[in-house]
């Protein structure tokens, strides 16, 4: 979980591209125990200069808005992610809910639904190009969102995102008992890559035929 939600979460896109720093007074102390190779560092309590180029860059008295601000996306109050077997249009209807909140910039988000195997460790491979995330079986969104916005998603009655996965376009499955993930991803422009928010639940078990 802290691998998944944090670790990779906090990459170069969320730390403004900038530099590391050792003598920052936001670092923690490392000791020798914790590394592979004995490297070992003291907390400081002295704002260093690089501490003071980043607070001026991201606190400019100028401008209203950082030249260092990248979008970014807060979602919270995940509560349920229903998955129903449509059988009129013979597919998948996935509808997760929760809070989306945006930074002062415009930002591009994928919603992503991928079928898992039923211990939620593994996904699903699959040939298809138009249902895949990254050639495992999904359906996805793309969404440009508003600066400066909230918005809340299949709550208090509304039905108002929602992910559709045709059998058809499914992996063969057989009778196999799967799960769905969903996952919310901010697209990175700039650096080209997709930068991954949270995987916020897993399905119940699910048996499908592909029928």
């Amino acid at each position: 979980m802290v691998d998944n939600n944090v670790l990779k979460a906090a990459d170069q896109f969320y730390t403004n591209g900038t530099s590391y720093d050792p003598l920052s007074i936001m670092h923690y102390d490392v000791y020798a125990w914790q590394t592979l190779d004995g490297y070992s560092l003291v907390s400081s309590k002295v704002i260093s200069e690089g501490d003071k180029r980043i607070m001026g860059a991201l606190y400019p008295k100028d401008k209203k808005l950082s030249t260092l601000a990248v979008p970014k996306i807060q979602i919270t109050n995940f509560t349920s992610l229903d998955v129903k077997t449509d059988k009129v249009r013979k597919g998948l209807v996935i509808s997760p809910s929760f809070d989306l909140k945006t930074s002062p910039l415009l930002g591009r988000v994928h919603f992503v639904a991928r079928l898992t195997t039923l211990d939620g460790l593994s996904y699903i491979f699959t040939t298809n190009t138009k249902y895949s995330w990254n050639k495992m079986a999904a359906t996805y969104l793309q969404m440009n969102l508003l600066p400066s916005s909230k918005v809340s998603y299949n709550k208090g009655g509304k039905k108002n995102l929602e992910l559709f996965f045709p059998f058809k376009e499914m992996p063969a499955l057989n009778g196999e008992k799967v799960k769905v993930e969903f996952t919310v991803y901010l697209d990175d422009v700039a650096n080209n890559k997709m930068n991954r928010l949270a995987a916020y639940s897993l399905s119940a078990p699910l048996t499908l035929s592909n029928k």
